[in-house]
């Protein structure tokens, strides 16, 4: 059977995760980083405090400014979103190492975890323009 170029169900690759989902897991995951040097023990690294604590403000920012149902206001694009997520993800991968508390284990891997958890969700996602509400 043929399709037409415009036929866009076979020109997506299948990705797992739907926007209502990724959406839902912003604002746990940022609530975590903002949390994490407490929970995880390295709240007297003043560096990986600080770098925690930016990171979860950043996730839940992007996440209530998003072009989606959940936020509170409609600013950026849901590809936006997605590049944002991918460079914060490589933030928080390099940080450990570029800002010097790679000898703190728990910023360690809340970082590695975090940082991995945003490079790996954020291309999974199914960015469908049709999930994507227009500010006003």
């Amino acid at each position: 059977m043929a399709t037409s170029y415009g036929d866009t169900a076979r020109a997506r690759p299948h990705r797992p995760i739907p926007v209502a989902v990724h959406a839902l897991m912003e604002l746990p995951l940022a609530a975590l980083a903002i949390a994490g040097p407490w929970l995880f023990g390295f709240s007297d690294d003043d560096t990986a405090r600080v770098a925690s604590i930016v990171a979860g403000a950043l996730i839940a920012l992007v996440a209530m400014t998003t072009r989606w149902r959940l936020s509170l206001v409609k600013l950026v694009p849901l590809r936006g979103h997605a590049y944002l997520d991918i460079g914060l993800g490589l933030a928080l991968v390099l940080a450990p190492f570029v800002l010097g508390y790679a000898d703190e284990t728990g910023a360690l891997i809340l970082h590695l975890v975090l940082g991995l958890g945003l490079l790996t969700s954020a291309p999974m996602t199914n960015w469908r323009t049709e999930d994507q509400v227009e500010p006003g």
